[in-house]
């Protein structure tokens, strides 16, 4: 652990340092008219006073750790991305085994694109068991899957996300995640498996990510359009006349401010159209055809 590394380099230091320490410690003592057989037990104190301080400053790391990670956090929320990855990092220099700072600076990297480096802290992540971190990487070898022309690497990031969200989902469940944690792992199990050209498939993770969400509330539950506008797609896929519903639910849910979430709702208007729909109540659930 750097924590512990650290605590051994200072006191190699302070045992470097001895000789001229105490040679300057003595002409200290002197000056204060110290008797020299006193001398020996004030610097056995100083020893002990200096590693006691290294000790209770070692102890207390993780609690700095916590602190700069949440400080991090409130920068990350307001935006200012560089000042939330310089907290994260100085969380994860005080404390390497936190884990949810790892994850946090996942999230900022992935926020920066930086893709790579993201991957990387949400590896560290998933060495903890953090079922969030398992849906994040998941969700970036989706990304990657649909940006490639690659057929046999599509089907390798496909396949990589399945078999993450699919452990990633076990722990979820195990450890009674947030319903919104819970439908982000199925809508995303619904997204690969229908990118594997298995709507059946994919229909039912996304009728329950449809299911959290709607028991949970849309406040509850980020990006509730998703799960909509992917069921819109796989009914679509198998030629389903309930399609026509869920691109309804997917314009009316959707946020243009999602890049996929975008282009499914341009794609919900064109096929609600095809139907006659109004167009200025086609997000509507209930609005009826244009005879």
């Amino acid at each position: 652990m750097l924590t512990l590394s650290s605590l051994v380099t200072l006191l190699k230091a302070r045992s470097d340092l001895t000789e001229a320490g105490q040679r300057g410690f003595r002409i200290l003592l002197e000056k204060l008219g110290v008797k020299s057989y006193w001398q020996a037990e004030a610097t056995c104190i100083t020893t002990t006073l200096l590693a006691t301080a290294l000790t209770t400053l070692w102890l207390g790391l993780p609690n700095f750790s916590r602190y700069s990670n949440r400080l991090g956090q409130q920068a990350h929320d307001d935006g200012k991305l560089g000042q939330a990855e310089r907290l994260y990092t100085q969380a994860i220099a005080f404390n390497e085994d936190n884990l949810q700072a790892h994850y946090n600076l996942g999230i900022l990297y992935e926020d920066l694109q930086d893709v790579d480096r993201a991957t990387a802290q949400y590896l560290i992540a998933m060495q903890g068991d953090l079922p969030d971190a398992y849906n994040n990487l998941g969700h970036l070898y989706i990304q990657a899957a649909i940006q490639s022309d690659d057929p046999s690497f599509q089907t390798q990031k496909q396949q990589q996300a399945i078999a993450l969200l699919t452990q990633g989902l076990v722990l979820a469940e195990i450890q009674q995640s947030l319903p919104s944690v819970r439908y982000s792992f199925y809508k995303n199990l619904g997204w690969a498996r229908f990118l594997q050209d298995n709507p059946q498939v994919a229909e039912p993770f996304l009728q329950i990510a449809i299911e959290i969400s709607e028991q949970s509330g849309p406040n509850s539950v980020k990006n509730i359009g998703s799960a909509h506008c992917l069921m819109a797609l796989s009914l679509e896929a198998q030629q389903s006349p309930k399609a026509l519903q869920s691109w309804q639910q997917c314009c009316r849910w959707g946020n243009n401010a999602n890049a996929n979430e975008d282009t499914w709702i341009l794609e919900a208007h064109k096929k609600l159209n095809a139907k006659n729909y109004d167009p200025n109540t086609v997000c509507t659930p209930s609005a009826p055809p244009v005879s």
